[in-house]
């Protein structure tokens, strides 16, 4: 009930989320891959659906992948670990489909798949801490 009462950042309502573990039923990663990608293309076409996709974790659930990285220019104070940062793997139209804003830089596209050059989104946080009255994405590619 506490949970209700905060603004996790994203839109909540007339929300459906499905868990789907391909590998219980015997798929492999690119047969996985191709059933993921035809059940999002047969949601998104019902009718009153309005936006659809996919992620491998969801906000504020409770499994985490923390991992470290390391951002050009920066450097840990000694004995101090570098940026952690959360990976959620997700597809294109994600943001939208959670009602996340993006006030600035691009959303994810197909072109941002395996084999692309990484590409991450980061929040405002990270931005002001890392890139202070800059634009996060000068520079890259």
């Amino acid at each position: 009930m506490n949970a209700q009462s905060i603004d996790p950042g994203f839109d909540t309502q007339d929300a459906l989320v499905a868990s789907i573990d391909v590998q219980t039923f015997g798929y492999n990663e690119a047969r996985g891959r191709l059933l993921y990608q035809n059940l999002l293309h047969r949601v998104a076409a019902l009718p009153d659906v309005r936006s659809a996709s996919l992620a491998d974790m969801l906000p504020l659930g409770t499994a985490d992948r923390i991992s470290g990285i390391t951002i050009e220019g920066s450097q840990a104070a000694a004995g101090e670990p570098g940026a952690m940062v959360q990976n959620i793997f997700v597809a294109p139209g994600y943001f939208r489909t959670m009602g996340i804003p993006m006030p600035r830089g691009r959303v994810f596209t197909m072109r941002d798949a395996r084999g692309a050059p990484p590409v991450a989104i980061i929040n405002e946080a990270m931005a002001q801490r890392y890139w202070p009255g800059q634009d996060p994405s000068a520079g890259a590619s």
